[in-house]
């Protein structure tokens, strides 16, 4: 019996750790846990998540420029990989040098993943789509999709990455004055100010 009580103070223990080093990583929050956003398989059985940024005083010319910059150096955590453009493109129908919307196609490695073999042996990352509309006269309306690619059962639900991935990719891009944000499909707000037991059986879990 003290044995088994012993246990359940560690495990007492080990979840207040983590709520006390939660704190400012609630939903809601700028520094929100992952899980808060996380999808399980809203485009048939693949994660993905479809956001849409409203960009006042930044013309689609220019937001296209910045995320192309931004991607030289594989994004703000350096995992970003740029697919869908290159300079003298002929084998793509779509492109930022076409009409409106203009696109790029991006990959994205979650850094979770970027060392785990089993992971990249499956194929799992996040494929990012970026369609860029003009807002007349000088503003932008980007409509940001990022699905899973995995094969197998195991990555049915992103942990938040597809949320995650877009937001770190726009909020890298430090001279666009401001964003508004809405959710289109997808990756779902969790309830304001919690911390979603799946994050606290993460964090026990490693």
């Amino acid at each position: 019996g003290q044995r088994w009580a012993g246990h359940v103070f560690l495990l007492l223990g080990l979840v207040e750790l983590f709520l006390s080093g939660a704190e400012g990583q609630h939903c809601g929050s700028l520094g929100q846990v992952n899980v808060c956003r996380e999808d399980c398989g809203s485009c048939g059985a693949a994660p993905c998540c479809t956001l849409e940024w409203e960009l006042q005083g930044t013309t689609p010319d220019e937001f296209t420029r910045l995320v192309l910059e931004l991607l030289q150096n594989g994004g703000s955590d350096g995992l970003y990989k740029l697919e869908g453009h290159v300079p003298n493109y002929e084998d793509w129908n779509v492109d930022i040098a076409d009409e409106y919307p203009k696109k790029i196609q991006v990959v994205h490695t979650p850094p979770q993943f970027a060392a785990d073999e089993f992971a990249l042996s499956e194929g799992r990352f996040d494929e990012i789509t970026l369609s860029i509309y003009l807002v007349p006269p000088a503003s932008s309306r980007v409509v940001a999709f990022s699905e899973t690619k995995r094969h197998s059962a195991i990555f049915q639900c992103d942990g938040g990455t597809n949320y995650s991935g877009l937001f770190s990719l726009i909020s890298g891009i430090t001279q666009v004055p401001g964003f508004r944000e809405r959710t289109l499909y997808g990756c779902r707000e969790k309830d304001f100010g919690i911390i979603p037991q799946r994050a606290i059986d993460l964090a026990l879990a490693s």
